[in-house]
C-alpha cells in the first residue's frame, strides 16, 4: 500500500514538473526567431581634447536579415571644457567579413525621442515620433580600407542615403555632421559645430538583406568612426560578446524535459521492483 502512495506522489510530483516545463517552451517557442546568430563588439577610444569615447555594434542575422544596432555607449563625449564637438560625433562604422557580400539596405531606424534639436531640419519631419532616418544613412563598400561601411557622414562616399528613407535635412545626405550619434549624457552642450545640426541620442538600427547562409561569427575589424572626415577619432573594437540564442532556452528545456522523462521512467521501474 505504501509503495503505490510513494509511486502515486512521484507520478503526480513528476507530472507536474514535466508540464510546467513544456507550458515555458510551448510560450517561448513562438518567441524564438528562426536562425538568429548575433555578436556584440565594443570598444573605446580617446576623442577630441581628451574626450572619452566608447561605441558598441550588435549584429544578428535572423534568416535573410542582417540587424545592426550601433550605439554611442559613452558616459559623456564632451571634451575638456564641457563642449560637445564633431569630432567626438559617433557617424558610423566599417567592418570587414570572410564570406564576400551583396548585402542590400532596407531600414534605418531609432526610437521615438531620439532625435536632439529637430528644430534645426531643414526638411523635417524631425520630431518625437520620427522613426525612419533612412534618408540620412547609407551603406557603401570598399571604404578606407574596408570592406563595408554605414555612415550619416560624406566619407561614406554616396551621394544620397540608401536605406529606404526620405531625405530630411540639408540637400545632400549623407553629408556634414547632420544626424551624427550623440551620447546618453543629460548634459548635452553643443559647440558652433553642432548647434545647427538635428542629432541622434544612443543608437540607430539598421537592417540589411541578403544575409542568408552568412555568420556574424566571420566579422571582423569592426571599428567605430567619429566625425565627418575618414581623419577624424576612430577606434577597432577590443571586445567580442557572441550573445546568447533564445533557441538556446528552447533547448535547455527540451533536455529538461527528456531529463524529466526517464526520471519518471526510471522511479516507475524500481517501484515496481519493491
Amino acid at each position: 500500500m505504501d509503495s503505490k502512495k510513494t509511486l502515486q506522489k512521484l507520478l503526480i510530483h513528476n507530472n507536474l514538473v514535466f508540464g510546467t516545463v513544456l507550458t515555458i517552451v510551448m510560450i517561448l517557442w513562438p518567441m524564438t526567431p528562426v536562425m538568429a546568430l548575433s555578436i556584440e563588439f565594443s570598444g573605446s577610444g580617446t576623442g577630441i581634447e581628451n574626450a572619452s569615447l566608447s561605441s558598441s555594434a550588435l549584429f544578428i542575422i535572423t534568416n535573410d536579415i542582417l540587424t545592426i544596432t550601433l550605439t554611442n555607449t559613452a558616459t559623456s563625449d564632451n571634451t575638456s571644457s564641457n563642449k560637445d564637438v564633431p569630432g567626438n560625433t559617433l557617424t558610423g562604422l566599417k567592418f570587414d567579413w570572410t564570406d564576400s557580400l551583396t548585402l542590400n539596405p532596407e531600414t534605418a531606424t531609432i526610437s521615438p525621442g531620439s532625435i536632439v534639436q529637430g528644430n534645426q531640419c531643414d526638411i523635417g519631419p524631425c520630431n518625437g515620433v520620427t522613426t525612419n532616418v533612412g534618408g540620412e544613412f547609407a551603406y557603401n563598400t570598399n571604404i578606407g580600407g574596408f570592406e563595408y561601411a554605414i555612415s550619416s557622414a560624406g566619407w561614406i562616399g554616396t551621394s544620397s542615403g540608401n536605406f529606404n528613407g526620405s531625405n530630411l535635412d540639408g540637400t545632400n545626405a549623407p553629408g556634414g555632421i547632420n544626424f551624427g550619434i550623440i551620447s546618453n549624457d543629460p548634459s548635452f552642450l553643443p559647440n558652433g559645430g553642432l548647434a545647427s545640426d538635428p542629432l541622434i541620442r544612443n543608437s540607430v538600427v539598421f537592417t540589411l538583406s541578403g544575409a542568408s547562409g552568412l555568420s556574424v561569427l566571420d566579422i571582423s575589424n569592426v571599428t567605430f568612426q567619429y566625425g565627418t572626415s575618414l581623419s577624424e577619432p576612430m577606434f577597432t573594437e577590443t571586445d567580442e560578446k557572441v550573445v546568447p540564442e533564445p533557441s538556446t532556452i528552447l533547448l535547455f528545456g527540451t533536455g529538461l524535459a527528456g531529463m524529466l522523462a526517464w526520471r519518471w521512467r526510471k522511479s516507475r521501474s524500481e517501484m515496481k521492483l519493491q
